[in-house]
């Protein structure tokens, strides 16, 4: 059963990380000219960083981009294993009025 889970459990992130390899490091190299927001996210049991992001994102952010740039700038090593009460940082652009 444990070997089961973990096989899961690797499975996932590796899914995870190749996601967002490709779009985040795109995302990295390039300079946001537009305005961030910072959101100060409290994950719940059961949360990942595609969670936390997901609810965030708005559609002028690319979620892949967003939950790169969110594992890299809070260093997270596990993306799939957030702790309950642990803080997550994350960045999205700012939308101006008049604008989905």
């Amino acid at each position: 059963m444990h070997r089961r889970r973990n096989i899961l459990k690797i499975g996932l992130l590796c899914l995870a990380l190749t996601a967002v390899i490709g779009s985040g490091t795109a995302s990295l190299l390039q300079n946001h000219t537009e305005p961030m927001i910072e959101y100060h996210a409290e994950a719940q049991s059961g949360d990942t960083v595609w969670s936390i992001c997901k609810r965030i994102v708005t559609d002028k952010d690319n979620l892949q981009e967003v939950v790169w740039r969110t594992i890299e700038e809070n260093h997270i090593k596990d993306p799939t294993e957030l702790q309950p009460g642990q803080v997550v940082i994350v960045h999205v652009q700012e939308v101006q009025e008049g604008q989905k």
